[in-house]
């Protein structure tokens, strides 16, 4: 995180999502690495039942076929769903490296 980038951040609070959050950083020119690097220390988790695909997208190692799978199985209500229905996807390692990113909402 560069000084201009913290600047940057703290002047255009409050976000109304992490998208907003994300133009910040490419407005600062940070790298692809330095955003990565950030959203490893910073992410803020996304709701699996409202989340965007621009939200989803965001998370390290998502593309476009995962974000739209997120979506699709909505409404989650557990994390055995969660691993049931990605699971199919991808491995158990990757829905637990997944799962730090999101969360579902208590019913």
């Amino acid at each position: 995180m560069t000084p201009a980038a913290a600047k940057g951040l703290i002047e255009k609070r409050p976000f109304k999502s992490i998208v907003d959050v994300n133009k910040i950083l490419v407005e600062q020119k940070l790298t692809g690495d330095q955003i990565r690097e950030f959203y490893r220390a910073a992410f803020v988790k996304i709701n699996l039942n409202t989340g965007t695909r621009e939200e989803f997208m965001l998370i390290p190692g998502v593309g476009s076929r995962m974000a739209a799978e997120l979506a699709e199985y909505r409404p989650w209500k557990t994390w055995s769903q969660f691993d049931k229905e990605i699971g199919k996807y991808v491995g158990q390692q990757e829905t637990d490296r997944i799962k730090q990113y999101v969360f579902i909402p208590p019913s």
